[in-house]
C-alpha cells in the first residue's frame, strides 16, 4: 500500500491507516520498514514531527535546538539522510537538530528517521535553509556632514520583504525598508554603537548587528601652509631664502615681498697684501783742514756735514779759508737709507665672501583660509627656494634656542667689521753702499764752475773757494708694510626654520 500523505498512522501490525496532514506545518510521515508501508509486523505505532518545519538558519549564529515530536516511546535512535548542512547536528539518540551552521545552503529536504528496537521506522521530512546576512562595511566610521557611501545588505539565500532597525540610526542617516540600504548625510556626532538590523522573508527573520561611529565633522582643509605661531622674542612666520656660496640670496616677492634683513653665514677671509716701500740711498760729508804735517795723518775733529752737491764756498766754512801753506781734506761717508713714499695703489685688501646667504622676508597678508590642527594656522605657502620661518635679531646668537616646531636654526651675521689696514714701511737695510765726493779747488769765486773731481789733499795757495759733488753709489735693501687688522662678523640674527 502507497500512503501520499504526510502522516501515517500505524494501526496495527498488518493494518496502515493513511490521513492528510492537519497543517503545513506537520509534513511527517510514518511508513512501514520498506518505506512503502508494507509491514511484516515491526512498524511503530505513532507519529513522528519537528516543532519547527521548515527552517531557515544563519551561517555562523547558533540555531535554537529543534527537538522531534514522537507518539511513541519505545524509538530506540534517530538517523538522518542525506547529511545535514555544515555544522548542523541530529543527536542520534533524541533526534534534537542543533549546532551552527557554517555554510549557505539553498531549501533542501532531509528525511529524519525513528527507529526501534522491532527495527520499524517513521520518518519525516525536515525541509532547511541555510542563508547569511550582513552588510557591506560591518563596523563603519562616518563623519558629520559628509554623504556616506551606501551600505548594502548581503544576503546569501532568499529574498527579504522588509527590513528594520534597533535602535534608530544616528541623525541623518535611514534605513530603506525594501532594500536594506543604509544611506544618508550624519548631522550629529555618535559614539560607536551596536544596531541591529532585521529583515523578514518567508521561513522566518534574520538579524545581523551594525557597528557605526560617527564623528565629528573634518575641518576645512588649509590652502596653504600650516605654521605654528612665533613664540616670545621671535618675529614669524615668514620666509627665509638661503643660497650658498653665492654673492646674494634671492630675492623677496609674491606674498612673501617685504625684507626684513639680509647676512651672511660661514664668513671667508680673502687673501690680502700691502703695496712695497721704496728705499734710497742718502749720503753725508764733512770737509776737514789740516796742517801739512797732518794732512796724511789722523783728521782734526770737527767739520761742517751741511754742505749740498755742487755747492760752493766763499771765504768762509766755516770761517776763513785755511791759511796758506796748509791743506784741505773732504772726506765723505755713508750715512744712511732712507724710506720713500709706500705703494698704496699696490694694496690688495679684497672684500670679505661667505660660504652662504640669507634673506628674511614677510608678508603684509600671508593668512589663508581653512583650519590646521592645535594652534597652528593657516598661511600663505613659501616660495620654491625658501622656508617657514621665525626671526630674532641678537647680540648673542649661540644662547638662542629654536622650538619644537621650527627646530632648523641658522645664524647669519648682516654685516663685517673691517679693520684691515698696512702699516707704515719697516726701516731700510744698507747693501753694499758708497758715496763719493769728489771735490774741486778755485782761485776765485767767480769762476766755480760745475764740478769736477779732483782726490787728495790740496794745499792752499791763492784758492778763494772751493766746490763739493756728492754722488751715491749702490743700493739700499727696500722696507716693508705689513699687513695689520681684519675682518669680524657683526650684527647677527638667527632664524628657526620648519
Amino acid at each position: 500500500m502507497m500512503c501520499r500523505w504526510a502522516s501515517v498512522l500505524l494501526l496495527s501490525s498488518s493494518l496502515i491507516a493513511c490521513t492528510k496532514p492537519t497543517s503545513e506545518n506537520d509534513r511527517a510521515k510514518i511508513v512501514g520498514v520498506d518505506g512503502e508501508g508494507d509491514s511484516e509486523g515491526a512498524g511503530i505505532n505513532g507519529t513522528l514531527s519537528y516543532a519547527h518545519n521548515p527552517v531557515f538558519y544563519l551561517v555562523g549564529a547558533a540555531i535554537t535546538p529543534n527537538p522531534p515530536t514522537v507518539s511513541r516511546n519505545d524509538v530506540t535512535g534517530f538517523s538522518v539522510i542525506p547529511a545535514l548542512p555544515a555544522g548542523l547536528t541530529l543527536d542520534s539518540k533524541s533526534g534534537v537538530l542543533g549546532g551552527t551552521p557554517s555554510v549557505a545552503t539553498a531549501s533542501t529536504s532531509y528525511i529524519v528517521s525513528a527507529h526501534n528496537a522491532a527495527g520499524g521506522s517513521a520518518n519525516v521530512e525536515l525541509i532547511i535553509e541555510i542563508g547569511s546576512f550582513g552588510y557591506e562595511e560591518p563596523a563603519p566610521t562616518y563623519t558629520v556632514g559628509t554623504a556616506i557611501t551606501p551600505n548594502d545588505p548581503v544576503i546569501s539565500s532568499g529574498g527579504a520583504t522588509v527590513f528594520s532597525v534597533a535602535p534608530a540610526l544616528p541623525g541623518g542617516l535611514a534605513l530603506d525598508a525594501t532594500t536594506g540600504t543604509i544611506s544618508g548625510t550624519p548631522t550629529v556626532e555618535a559614539a560607536a554603537a551596536t544596531y541591529v538590523v532585521s529583515a523578514a522573508r518567508a521561513g522566518g527573520t534574520l538579524t545581523t548587528n551594525l557597528v557605526i561611529l560617527v564623528t565629528a565633522a573634518a575641518p576645512n582643509a588649509c590652502q596653504g601652509a600650516c605654521a605654528a605661531p612665533a613664540p616670545s622674542g621671535f618675529s614669524g612666520p615668514l620666509v627665509v631664502h638661503d643660497a650658498a656660496a653665492v654673492t646674494a640670496a634671492p630675492a623677496c616677492s609674491g606674498d612673501y615681498a617685504t625684507e626684513i634683513d639680509d647676512g651672511g653665514r660661514g664668513l671667508v677671509v680673502p687673501a690680502s697684501s700691502c703695496g712695497g716701500c721704496g728705499c734710497t740711498p742718502s749720503c753725508n760729508y764733512l770737509y776737514q783742514t789740516f796742517d801739512d804735517d797732518m794732512c796724511l795723518t789722523a783728521p782734526v775733529a770737527g767739520g761742517n756735514g751741511g754742505m749740498l752737491d755742487g755747492f760752493c764756498v766763499v771765504q768762509s766754512f766755516p770761517g776763513p779759508l785755511p791759511a796758506a801753506g796748509t791743506y784741505v781734506k773732504i772726506n765723505t761717508f755713508f750715512d744712511s737709507c732712507s724710506n720713500t713714499a709706500r705703494d698704496s695703489a699696490s694694496d690688495n685688501l679684497p672684500p670679505e665672501g661667505w660660504v652662504g646667504r640669507g634673506r628674511v622676508c614677510s608678508g603684509a597678508a600671508i593668512t589663508r583660509s581653512g583650519v590646521c590642527s592645535g594652534s597652528d594656522t593657516c598661511v600663505a605657502t613659501a616660495p620654491a627656494s625658501g622656508r617657514l620661518c621665525i626671526y630674532q635679531a641678537t647680540s648673542a646668537p649661540a644662547s638662542v634656542t629654536c622650538p619644537s616646531s621650527y627646530p632648523q636654526k641658522q645664524t647669519y651675521f648682516a654685516d663685517v667689521m673691517d679693520t684691515r689696514m698696512c702699516l707704515s714701511c719697516t726701516s731700510c737695510g744698507t747693501a753694499a753702499l758708497t758715496c763719493r765726493a769728489p771735490q774741486v779747488l778755485y782761485n776765485t769765486a767767480a769762476v766755480c764752475p760745475a764740478s769736477a773731481p779732483l782726490n787728495g789733499c790740496v794745499q792752499r795757495s791763492t784758492i778763494q773757494a772751493y766746490g763739493l759733488a756728492v754722488a751715491p753709489g749702490g743700493s739700499c735693501t727696500g722696507g716693508t708694510s705689513a699687513l695689520g687688522g681684519g675682518l669680524t662678523e657683526s650684527d647677527p640674527f638667527v632664524v628657526c626654520c620648519q
